[in-house]
C-alpha cells in the first residue's frame, strides 16, 4: 500500500495534486490506516498514471472523468471529441497568422 505522498512521487506528481484529484473524484483511497492516512493500492496507481497519461495528451479533467466513469474505460469518443476541438483550435491560430490585408 502507497501514502499519498509515496503515490504522487510513482506518477511524478504534487501530494496536493493527488489530493486534488481525489476532492474531485477522480481518486480514491482504496483504505485508511488504523490512524486514518489514505492508503492507495495497485488499481489506484494505475487509475492515477491513466489519468496522468489523459492529461500529458491534452485532455481536460472534464473528459477525464467521463472516461474514466465509463465501465469499460473506452475513451474512443471521448478522444475523437478531443481531437476535433484541437482540430478546430489549430484552425483558430492558423487564421491569426494570416494577414488581414493583403500588401501593396
Amino acid at each position: 500500500m502507497l501514502s499519498v505522498s509515496r503515490l504522487a512521487h510513482a506518477c511524478g506528481l504534487s501530494r496536493s495534486t493527488v489530493l486534488y484529484y481525489e476532492s474531485i473524484g477522480l481518486l480514491r483511497p482504496s483504505s485508511r490506516s488504523p490512524a486514518g492516512y489514505r492508503r492507495y493500492g495497485p488499481s489506484e496507481l494505475d487509475r492515477l498514471r491513466s489519468l496522468c497519461a489523459y492529461r500529458g495528451a491534452g485532455l481536460k479533467i472534464r473528459d477525464i472523468a467521463e472516461i474514466l466513469s465509463r465501465p469499460s474505460n473506452d475513451a474512443a469518443g471521448v478522444l475523437h471529441r478531443r481531437l476535433l476541438e484541437i482540430a478546430d483550435e489549430i484552425n483558430k491560430l492558423r487564421e491569426h497568422q494570416l494577414p488581414s490585408h493583403p500588401g501593396p
